[in-house]
Order: C-alpha cells, then structure tokens, then sequence
C-alpha cells in the first residue's frame, strides 16, 4: 500500500473507508473535546466530525470497514494497544533495548488517555478465511512478535478485534523501516493453520525419502533420529545450529518449521536450492493451486490451460485432475488427518476464492478487483499486436489496400475522421489495458460496398473478434451468456429481416440499452449471474431502405452522444475493386497491425473530440439523422400535431401562443378537427402520451405540467424540430 498503508475512517459512525497514511493527518480536536475521554469519545461518534480512525484489517468489500456484514479477508499488520500510562521516558527506554522480537515495530504513537500503541507492518498481507481465523493468525504473530514484552498492559481483546478502528493519536514516529517479511508472516499462517487444523500449504512437497537422501549427502550425520512428519532435531543447514529441538518436519512434508534462526519456516528449495525442487515443483500443492481458482457461488474450480484460457470444473472432475496430472493421493498420510488432495482443495477455497469468474474483456487475466469485490476475469481477449514502431508512420504507408477502402468508402474527411478517431478510441486504451467505453456506431449503405468487411473483419480483426447479436436485439435469446460478453466486438450486419413490430420496437430499445450503459448482467452457460463491465464495442450496418432505416433508434437527448450514424459511398457504381474473396482477407490480416501502429501515433482532428465519457464527440450522418428521425411513428404524429396546431391556432384569440391540456383533451380535439381527424383515429390516449414524451426527449419545446393526478402539456403553436437540425450544424 505503499505510504497509503492503513484504512481509516473519519469517526466511529462512519463505514465508508479511505486509505491513508495516519502519521500525515494533523487533527482538528475541539477544545471541549480534549477536556475528558467520555466528551472526546461522543465528539468521534458524531456523524460529522471529520477524524482518523485507523486499522490494519481489510474487509471483503475494500471500501467499506471490516463488521460483521463485511467481515475480514486480510490481515496487513498489527497494531498492538498499551492501555497504560506510559511515561515519555519508559518509551526511551523501550527504544533502547536490544530488538526485543524479531522485527522492531514500525511505528509507534501516543494516545488521548496517555498510553502508547506500537504498529507492526507486513511486507504484504495474509488473507484470512474468517473471522476465527484471524484471531488466531492474530495471536500467533503477536506472540512471534513478542508484542507483550515492549510495554506493559497490552490490550489483547482489541488486538484479537478485527472490527475496532484506533484512533489517530498524537506524536507519531518511525522506529523502523523494515516490514515483516513474506516467508515470516506465512510461517505464521501455517502455524495458525495447523492449531486450527486448517489444511493448506503453499510450498514444494517431495517425498521424505528423497529429501532424507540428499540432506545426508550435504549435511552427512547432522539429524539424529528418525526423519518423519512432525520429527525435530537440529538445524542441520546451519553450521552454528547446536538445539536438537531447533526446527520440525512440518506436517505437510514440505519444509521445516524453525524455532529459532532468520526465517519461520524453511522450504526445500531454501534448504537445498532451487535446482534440486525444481524437478518436484510440478508436485507441489504450490504449484497445482499456483494458478487456480475457486468461485463460492458456483463452487467451480478454475484452472488456467496451457492454452492460457481458464476452464472451470467441479469438485470431482478437480480431484480427478490432482490424481491423474500431479499424482496426489486421497489416502490420508501417517500422522494427519487430511490428504494431499484435500489438502490441495483447501489450499484454493482459502486463499483462491472469488466471487465470480467472469469475462471482464481487454484486462489481464486472472485475479481482478471490481467495485471491492475479488473475481476472475477468465477472458484472455486483446487487442491486435501493432507492426513494430518505426518512426512515425504515414497513413497507408504501409496499409495501402485499408487505406483505399477507407478513403473510398467515407469519400468525406471529415465523417472518415470521425470513424477513425472512434476506431482509434477503441483500440488504444485498450492496447494498453485501460478500456473505456463508446459510442454505438450504425453504417448505412447499399450492398456490395464492404460492410460486413468492415465491421466483421477490419473492426472485428483490430479489436478480438466479432460476435452477432441480432438474436439478443430481436428477442429470440434475452440473455446476456459468457460467450458473448467475451467478444469485444458486437455486430449485427445488413437489415434484420421482421415484420413483427414487437420485434422491431425491441431491436430499438436493446440498442439504446446498450448504448446507454456498460453494466450487464452476465449469465454462465451452466448456472450463475454476475454483472459485468463490458467496454467492447457495437458496430452495425444496414441497407439505406426506409424499412431497415426504421429499425433504427431514434435519437433523444439521453441517447444522442451514445450512438454515431455513418453512410459509407453512395455513388451507383461503387469506385473500388475487391480482389478474390481470401486475397481480401489475407491484405487485411498483413495491414492490420500496421493501421494499428498508426492508430497509436496518429492526433485525430480537434472537431471530433468529445467529453469525459466519451473522448471521441457522436457524428451522424445527416441524411441518416433526417430518415431515422421522420421514420419512426413520433414524427407522424408531429405532423398530425403541426395541421391540428396551425387550425387551433386561427380560433384562439388574444396573444395566446400555445395550447394546453391533457393527453386526453388533445386527443379529442384531434379528433374533432376535420383535417386531423382521420389520420389520428389509430393513436390511443397512451400513445399520444408516449409520443408527446418522445417529442420533448428529441428537444421540441413542449412543457409537462402536474396538476393533481392529471398531467398536463404546454404545446407551442409553431412546432417545428428544430433540435436535430441544430446538432446536424454542430456536427
């Protein structure tokens, strides 16, 4: 955590956490506050004061403070209390002893009632399983850290509280710079697994025999006795090692647990060297579990192949893995009450459990944290590698045929710009394991001009594949699965043959849910949910027909910087000559990592910048833009509205400039108009109502009023949309 290595919290009252450095906050303590605790303890339990409370414990959602609903999963250090006058000179005194444990503490600090609290940092945390088995990790390493000898009246309750926040004190400072190192604090989780007969390990296990046979090889004659689990004897490494009751064969058969020397526990390759167990180190429960997880909800296992794609499995299909490929029993072994295969399945509950293993496209994969929540993002998506750098490339230096097509298919610069500036936005960050979000981009055109090309090969091939999802738009499948979340490229190509109009209203609202958001709920193949966050991108092409036209979602406010409209070349005769079918292919798959490089060095244009959310600004064809918006049944009923408005208009009197009234009373004055009347016979009140609201979202200037239960409309007599002819001028 670096110089943010504690969690506090502003008072006792408050869950939310902030990492922080304890020792830089200077406190801000009312003067009637400081007079007694029982004042200065309410003035920390208001809601509004503005504290530090710190611990060393992490809960399973990192941003909020370990409790009961969010109970420990790491340990990072020990903060032991003193609860005792503890006089300045008793500190000195402390502090010019002789190292009274192995590790000196890292800092210490006075408290309000004037005692002293001593803070021991980790080089790395242990995760703990549960609350128990915490307070034993807890009490073991206080113990090997010899925390009762510093200073007297040590608070072991608190100590043994995962829950309790300390607070920040006063006159800080640094006693030592050196954390408990990794192999000690793991020395003291094997001992806390082995009182609690927690059976896990994380090292090289060899059988006894061999390691007997090579130990008399180089150490002839140092052990005595037998050399069995649990056996103790001489340090036999160590040539000033003399107590025959130095170290144990722990329980495990993977090292010794040492009693006395540098380290807690000394595996076989620390004893031997790295040579001799590395001919073992596929055997090791070390090794099998090394990349593997398990998911609590689904209770899978999952292993990483050698094809670097994770698989999930269950417990049985598990076990028969551990037999057949590492060879581990599941016969408990003399002395123990476990087998290795158990041993090697506990290993991954405790210290590999994740709340779901997901496709989480473009990061690396394996172990993720996700709004504080630890899963495993099994996708091993990425983008295509770009051509190696080679000063600063020209566009279609070395991609001649891609940039041809792109200059002949977006003849305009400006639209051509703007699609690759999107492209771009696609590819970058993600290259470097950074995704963000874009726009949904819809490409009209006639057949024959490369669409499917485009999206499916030229997109598709930059990004990591494409993926159809016109079954989920249309609603023949309204699930999200893992294998389609694993795509980064969602494509649907030419029009979507329906003449259902439930399907056709359904294919328009699926795209404005995947334009409006990123989060989606995720379903596995064989059973379990989880939502993920997919910033991949949709790409779709149609015909440039009225019916494939009107499939299409008509733009509002909420929507309209999420979705770019395109139209690629309109000339009869498209002016560009596709080779064969796989030498089109194959120019593409030799350009593309150069059009990659380019993407990586290329400024894009300052008019297609767009803001925070989407660095790339939305471009719609202004052509698509007018048929999208005077295809769908709103602009319909915009025109029926206009005629009934411009007829209401000559029988109002005064300066009256609008009508106004209830979806109810428009449509009966629709009715009743002698122009209006037939065309608006279709619509009912609810329909009306929902086209008005459509209108509004678009940008016309129509006002919504509540009276009551009843809502009420402010319509302008002139009426016309000018919302969209506005954004076409801006674009």
């Amino acid at each position: 955590m670096a110089d943010k290595f504690m969690f506090t919290v502003a008072n006792t009252r408050a869950s939310e956490i902030s990492e922080r450095a304890p020792h830089r906050f200077v406190p801000n303590v009312p003067a009637y506050a400081k007079t007694t605790k029982a004042l200065y303890t309410e003035w920390r339990g208001r809601t509004d004061t503005v504290h530090c409370m710190y611990s060393m414990m992490e809960g399973s959602l990192r941003g909020i403070r370990v409790s009961a609903e969010n109970p420990i999963v790491r340990v990072h250090g020990l903060i032991v209390d003193y609860d005792a006058q503890i006089t300045d000179g008793e500190v000195e005194a402390m502090k010019g002893k002789a190292t009274l444990g192995e590790f000196r503490p890292n800092w210490i600090h006075k408290t309000f009632s004037g005692g002293r609290r001593l803070i021991w940092i980790f080089q790395s945390p242990v995760l703990v399983s549960n609350a128990e088995v915490a307070g034993v990790f807890i009490r073991v390493a206080s113990e090997e850290l010899k925390a009762e000898r510093y200073l007297i009246h040590p608070d072991m309750n608190a100590l043994l509280n995962p829950s309790i926040y300390y607070d920040v004190g006063t006159d800080w400072e640094e006693l030592s710079t050196k954390r408990v190192p990794d192999d000690t604090v793991y020395s003291w989780f094997l001992d806390t697994c082995k009182k609690i007969d927690h059976k896990t390990v994380d090292t090289a296990v060899i059988p006894l025999e061999v390691v007997y046979e090579e130990m008399e090889k180089r150490f002839p004659g140092r052990w005595s006795g037998n050399f069995t689990y649990g056996a103790s004897g001489v340090r036999f490494w160590d040539p000033q090692a003399t107590s025959s009751r130095g170290c144990v064969v722990n329980r495990w058969g993977t090292g010794m647990m040492c009693f006395s020397g540098q380290a807690g526990f000394m595996s076989w390759a620390a004893i031997f060297g790295p040579a001799f167990a590395a001919k073992y180190l596929s055997e090791t429960l070390g090794n099998v579990v090394s990349d593997t997880f398990y998911e609590q909800p689904t209770k899978k296992y999952w292993r990483r192949h050698q094809d670097g794609h994770y698989y999930g499995s269950g417990e049985v299909d598990m076990k028969l893995y551990l037999a057949c490929t590492h060879q581990l029993s599941s016969k408990c072994l003399q002395g123990r009450a476990s087998s290795p295969i158990m041993e090697a399945l506990m290993l991954v509950q405790t210290n590999k459990q994740v709340i779901r293993a997901q496709p989480h496209i473009y990061r690396l994969p394996g172990e993720i944290v996700i709004n504080g929540r630890r899963e495993l993002n099994i996708s091993t998506v990425k983008v295509i590698d770009p051509a190696p750098e080679e000063g600063n490339p020209s566009w279609g230096g070395k991609f001649p045929f891609l940039a041809k097509f792109f200059e002949v298919f977006f003849p305009e610069e400006r639209s051509r710009n703007f699609f690759l500036a999107w492209l771009q936005h696609g590819y970058a960050p993600a290259y470097h394991h950074t995704p963000l979000p874009g726009q949904i981009v819809i490409i009209a055109g006639g057949r024959g001009r490369g669409k499917s090309l485009l999206t499916n090969k030229i997109i598709g091939g930059l990004l990591g594949g494409a993926f159809d999802i016109r079954d989920y738009l249309l609603g023949k499948d309204d699930r999200f699965l893992q294998d389609q979340m694993g795509h980064p490229v969602w494509v649907v190509n030419d029009s979507v043959p329906t003449t259902n109009s439930l399907q056709q209203v359904r294919f328009a609202a699926m795209l404005k849910k995947i334009a409006a958001d990123t989060s989606f709920k995720c379903e596995a193949k064989f059973g379990g949910t989880g939502m993920v966050d997919w910033v991949g991108r949709c790409a779709l092409s149609c015909n440039p027909d009225p019916e494939s036209i009107r499939l299409l979602p008509g733009l509002e406010q909420s929507n309209r910087d999420k979705i770019s409209f395109f139209s690629c070349n309109r000339e009869v005769v498209f002016p560009f000559v596709f080779p064969a079918r796989e030498q089109t292919e194959a120019n593409i798959e030799r350009e593309l990592p150069f059009l990659a490089r380019w993407l990586l060095h290329w400024d894009p244009p300052s008019y297609t910048r767009g803001d925070n959310r989407y660095v790339v600004k939305e471009y719609h064809d202004p052509d698509m833009l007018a048929s999208s918006r005077d295809s769908g049944e709103a602009s319909s009923f915009l025109e029926v509205l206009q005629m009934f408005l411009g007829d209401y208009q000559k029988t109002v009197e005064g300066t009256r400039e609008s009508w106004f009234g209830t979806p109810t009373l428009l449509m009966s004055e629709l009715h009743q108009n002698d122009a209006t009347s037939h065309p608006s016979s279709k619509w009912s009140m609810a329909a009306i109502s929902k086209f008005l609201g459509q209108l509004k979202a678009r940008g016309l200037p129509l006002e919504q009023e509540r009276k009551g239960n009843s809502r009420l409309w402010r319509i302008p007599f002139t009426l016309e949309d000018v919302a969209d002819d506005q954004h076409e001028e801006a674009t």
